[in-house]
This record gives C-alpha cells, sequence and structure tokens, in this order.
C-alpha cells in the first residue's frame, strides 16, 4: 500500500472526527516512515515514492497527529508533536501554528506570543499567525493598539487554502510548501530517525483548557 493512500486512509478519519482512531493511524504510518528511513522495512518503496516522499508523509502524519490530539483537548500530547516537527522540518510554515495553538491550548500565552512572533518573521503575512497572536496579546493584558485585527473563525477549506497549496498534499500525501534538495535529504532522514522513539507514544495529559474556535480551525489537516 502507498504511503500516500495511507496517510488519505488516516485523514478520512480526521475528517470523520475519529481521532483516537486517526491518531492510531498516524502513528502507524510514522512508524512504516521511520523503517523505510533506517532501511529496515521488509517492504520496499513503491518505484513512484522516494526518500524525500517518505520525510514529507512523516511530517504530514506527525503534524496531523498533533492536530488530533488538539482536536480532543490533549495539549501537552499536541505540544509534544509540535516541538518534534520543529526539531524535524524547523522552517515547515506549519509547525509555529500547531505550536502556538498547543501553547494557546496550555493557557501559556506568554510562549505562544513568543512563536508567533518567530513565525510572523519568516511568514509575515500569515493570518493563522496573526489572528493567534492576537489573542495572546490580548491574554496578556497587552495594550489594545498592540494588538492586530482579530480576524473571524476561519473555516476548515480556507485555512486548506491558506496552508499554500496542501490540497494538493491531501490527495497524494506531499507537502509543497519546501522544495527539499537532495543536498537537505541526508539531514532531514538523519532528524526523522533521530526523533523516531520519541515520536512512538507521546504521552496523554490532562488539558486546562480549549482554545479558541479560530485556533482549532488552524489544526486543518495537511
Amino acid at each position: 500500500m502507498l504511503l500516500s493512500d495511507q496517510l488519505k486512509a488516516a485523514n478520512i478519519l480526521f475528517k470523520a472526527l475519529d481521532y483516537k482512531q486517526a491518531i492510531v493511524s498516524y502513528t502507524s504510518l510514522m512508524e512504516v516512515c521511520t523503517a523505510h528511513s533506517e532501511g529496515r522495512s521488509a517492504v520496499e518503496l513503491a518505484p513512484e515514492e522516494s526518500k524525500e516522499d517518505v520525510q514529507k508523509t512523516f511530517m504530514s502524519a506527525l503534524l496531523n497527529r498533533c492536530s488530533c490530539y488538539c482536536q480532543s483537548n490533549e495539549w501537552t500530547s499536541g505540544l509534544n508533536d509540535a516541538l518534534a516537527a520543529k526539531s524535524v522540518a524547523p522552517l515547515d510554515p506549519r509547525v509555529p501554528v500547531r505550536t502556538a495553538i498547543a501553547h494557546q491550548g496550555l493557557r501559556q500565552h506568554l510562549e505562544a506570543m513568543h512563536v508567533c512572533r518567530a513565525g510572523l518573521d519568516a511568514h509575515p503575512n500569515d493570518t493563522s499567525l496573526l489572528n493567534l497572536l492576537a489573542r495572546s496579546e490580548a491574554a496578556l493584558g497587552m495594550p489594545r493598539s498592540a494588538v492586530p485585527p482579530l480576524w473571524s473563525p476561519l473555516s476548515q477549506s480556507q485555512f486548506h487554502s491558506h496552508n499554500h497549496g496542501h490540497s494538493h498534499e491531501h490527495e497524494h500525501g506531499h507537502s509543497h510548501e519546501h522544495e527539499h534538495g537532495h543536498s537537505h535529504e541526508h539531514e532531514h532522514s538523519s532528524r526523522l530517525v533521530g526523533h523516531s522513539q520519541q515520536l512512538q507514544r507521546t504521552p496523554v495529559m490532562g488539558s486546562p483548557g480549549r482554545a479558541c474556535d479560530c485556533a482549532i480551525s488552524a489544526c486543518a489537516i495537511s
């Protein structure tokens, strides 16, 4: 079974709001990707799938699992996945969004604010980050003049559009935000393998609160 097909199957569970089973499917897919990266998979990759595809599928599964945790109010587990994703692909624009959402769910608004500002340095027009930043600054009691406009909650389809063509990835299981040249393939593969054990089972802990609807909408699958 193609990795992209496995990702699509897990995404179907996500869209059906079956987050528990989606988490199981994403975790299983991540294990398969890790086995391929470590060269210990009993099944060879299909001719149309490359090592770069393995890395992209792993990232999508990881970030989507993070979204499942956030949708389930399992904020600590979601934050762990977001931080792990940052270790694997720090330049992925989805990472600061997921990280900020998890921090806000834990009522860690100062941390969320720093994550949003760092993300906006690289992606200044990212409306999800601007929205999340406004919420955290308001929660911290910052002056009104310092708070950017608070966008109304966006639909999941709008966030798919925001994700720079991720709808194509949703069909094929691949992200196209960043083109990873061959010079970076080994680096990303090493990161993936290095964090594989951490990502197998993320501890599930209690959640202090639920983030606003607009933040949860930003958890749309990748």
